[in-house]
């Protein structure tokens, strides 16, 4: 069953990646939205804000690709819708997320995984792709080593990442233009794409593997991720434990979600990342998991950075889930979830929100996936 999920994870890539038309340039791409828009969330479905939209961009949920609910046969079924929402644009971008399961939910199924980025410009017959965040059964993988990649593009693909920007890949059409060469310009630098220069908001950088650290945890100006005890600027996401952390409540779909938290900053294995805190989406595609290393959330006065006694105090039933060595693990039930406190060497280092239909086998696959 594996063996066949990941040859269809080869052919789906190398779709995307398509062969570079003879005579295209290739240079670096980081991935990074080059057009003036607003980012429409489509989540799993084919329904938009604005269809009418030009630039149009889109994010799509593309993470629950299973065998057991037919959940990857339901994604076949909405790509056309998708590729015909983009057919008639002039400029476009795309952002997506991928994740195949053998077993609807379970991350230990798991497997392939990423984040990928793409445009298509007519007006100067470019386009581009960007992969991050790449693996396959869990482990970092390099796509430039999948079959049929193109040779020309290897420099610039790494373990777990890559992107190139082409021009003369995507046929020009002349009547793309922005109200004659007068109006408001729909690029965040055109010269990155025109060629004519490349300095400027939304440059590429180059070298094999594409930019940031390996993996993608975290993002420039952020905290690094969930677990991180250094809030992250600007951040404003913050509250008590009651059936979640502070607004990220158990239950909320995705979308609901990023109406309430703003964009994730990363998407890996099924999780949504945001400044301070990580939110898996589980089965019925709702918010199973919340874990957070922030002082912003907190239980009374149960809270990162609190002393184990203070910690305890402040909690009522709780009971150890958890003991090795100067680590620890409280579990408060309440109806419906349950909270997790998690201490080492006297200090509390983590809260999670956790529903009471997870296992605690289950929990604690959330909790190292989380920090992936």
């Amino acid at each position: 069953m594996r063996g066949a999920i990941l040859a269809g994870v080869v052919v789906t890539l190398a779709t995307a990646i398509a062969a570079p038309a003879f005579g295209a340039s290739v240079k670096p791409w980081n991935g990074v939205n080059p057009f003036v828009c607003t980012m429409q969330y489509a989540g799993e479905g084919t329904t938009f804000q604005n269809p009418k939209a030009d630039p149009f961009c889109v994010d799509y949920d593309k993470t629950h690709q299973d065998i057991s609910q037919l959940g990857l046969v339901t994604f076949l079924t909405k790509e056309p819708a998708r590729a015909a929402a983009a057919e008639n644009k002039c400029w476009y971008y795309q952002q997506d997320h991928w994740t195949g399961q053998v077993i609807a939910g379970d991350g230990s199924t798991e497997t392939y995984h990423w984040d990928g980025h793409y445009f298509f410009d007519k007006r100067y017959g470019a386009g581009g792709v960007y992969v991050e965040n790449f693996t396959i059964n869990h482990q970092t993988a390099d796509p430039s080593q999948l079959p049929g990649f193109p040779a020309a593009w290897k420099p610039y693909f790494g373990p777990g990442r890559g992107g190139v920007m082409m021009s003369g890949q995507v046929k020009a059409d002349p009547q793309c233009q922005y109200h004659g060469g007068t109006g408001p310009s729909p690029y965040v630098n055109e010269g990155e794409i025109s060629g004519q220069h490349s300095s400027g908001p939304g440059s590429s950088s180059g070298g094999k593997g594409g930019t940031g650290s390996k993996g993608g945890k975290g993002a420039p100006g952020t905290s690094g991720g969930a677990g991180s005890k250094t809030r992250a600027a600007g951040c404003k996401i913050a509250g008590s434990a009651r059936h979640g952390l502070g607004p990220a409540h158990l239950g909320q779909t995705r979308a609901a979600l990023i109406r309430r938290l703003g964009k994730p900053i990363r998407r890996p294995h099924g999780f949504l990342h945001f400044c301070d805190l990580a939110v898996h989406i589980g089965r019925h595609h709702r918010a199973d998991f919340v874990i957070s290393g922030a002082k912003a959330f907190h239980s009374g006065r149960a809270r990162v950075g609190a002393r184990l006694r203070t910690a305890r105090a402040a909690l009522h039933h709780e009971h150890v889930l958890l003991h090795r060595g100067s680590s620890w693990v409280f579990a408060v039930n309440h109806r419906g979830w349950r909270l997790l406190v998690g201490v080492k060497k006297g200090r509390v280092t983590f809260l999670i929100a956790a529903s009471s239909r997870l296992t605690n086998a289950q929990v604690g696959g959330l909790f190292v996936e989380s920090a992936r």
